[in-house]
């Protein structure tokens, strides 16, 4: 339970770290596709999709660039936790893309669904593991 209640914590820090730069590019790409509004394809794109578009590449670029870095995001670094893969070892480039590209299209919303499954996948068994956990095969182990 400890472990999961961390895990929330981690996703909220993330989720507000991104919050800012995410509402900055948003505006500008905003006032740039009003800007060249007169393209027949822009007129043709819901704003929703625009704007979602871009807020999956902003925190898919986030989520790529800490594990990369760090084998962990901000969240939970304060928390005190770190991503592996499931045998321990440090993380390669595409095990990265597959667990943030996954783990984004699970919590994202879109698939409201899939958020619960990922909460009681994490709170079910003894590894912790969510659906892109089991993918990628990482695992999110205290630091």
């Amino acid at each position: 339970m400890e472990l999961f209640i961390k895990r929330g914590i981690a996703f909220l820090i993330d989720y507000m770290v991104m919050l800012l730069p995410t509402s900055i590019v948003i505006l500008f790409f905003g006032v740039i596709k009003w800007l060249i509004s007169i393209l027949p394809i822009l007129g043709g794109l819901s704003d929703f999709i625009w704007l979602a578009g871009i807020s999956f590449s902003i925190y898919l670029f986030y989520e790529i660039i800490s594990l990369a870095l760090f084998s962990r995001t901000f969240g939970k670094m304060v928390v005190g936790l770190k991503i592996k893969k499931a045998n321990g070892e440090r993380l390669d480039f595409l095990t990265i893309l597959i667990r943030s590209v996954f783990k984004i299209l699970f919590v994202s919303g879109y698939l409201f669904w899939m958020i619960i499954i990922n909460m009681l996948l994490v709170l079910g068994y003894n590894e912790h593991k969510s659906v892109h956990d089991w993918i990628a095969g990482t695992s999110v182990w205290r630091n």
